[in-house]
């Protein structure tokens, strides 16, 4: 049973990590490259860092409680390390849902008021509105990568 819930712990850490690896490196940047439009291209990336951030908290939310079930079924305390790979994950879930919630949809909102606003005084403040929101996003995605990565670091392959 431990290795079953080994698995799924590594597979919902793979899942998460690399699901911001390609969104950041990959699907965010080809978007605003590639398509005709940046309204286009920030809908798209928009939609997607939203779905993102949804299977982000499922998977955290998974990893840690399977985390938590593991050590539970080895009758032993956490272990440091494993302790801080937990406060870790929480914190990163933690992002994920003021990301989910206090940004994406906000921004969404702007976004189509800004579509709807090109060019007045009422377009500009909301534009330094949604360009300081989007810049909170980049910061709280880019910690997270890092969290993401101390997990991996810390990730204790015998346990």
């Amino acid at each position: 049973m431990n290795r079953v819930i080994h698995f799924l712990c590594a597979l919902s850490l793979a899942v998460w990590l690399g699901g911001m690896i390609f969104f950041g490196f990959v699907v965010a940047p080809s978007a605003f490259e590639s398509l005709p439009t940046r309204q286009l291209a920030g809908t798209i990336v928009g939609v997607t860092l939203s779905k993102l951030n949804f299977i982000s908290i499922a998977v955290l939310a998974s990893f840690i409680a399977l985390t938590l079930m593991s050590f539970a079924l080895q009758k032993q305390g956490i272990r440091t390390r494993q302790g801080v790979m937990i406060v870790l994950a929480l914190a990163a879930l933690v992002i994920c849902l003021y990301s989910w919630f206090g940004i994406d949809r906000p921004l969404h909102g702007l976004r189509g008021q800004l579509d709807v606003l090109p060019g007045s005084s009422q377009g500009a403040a909301l534009q330094v509105q949604f360009d300081r929101l989007h810049r909170l996003s980049v910061i709280l995605f880019s910690v997270n990568i890092g969290l993401g990565l101390l997990i991996l670091g810390l990730w204790d392959q015998d346990h």
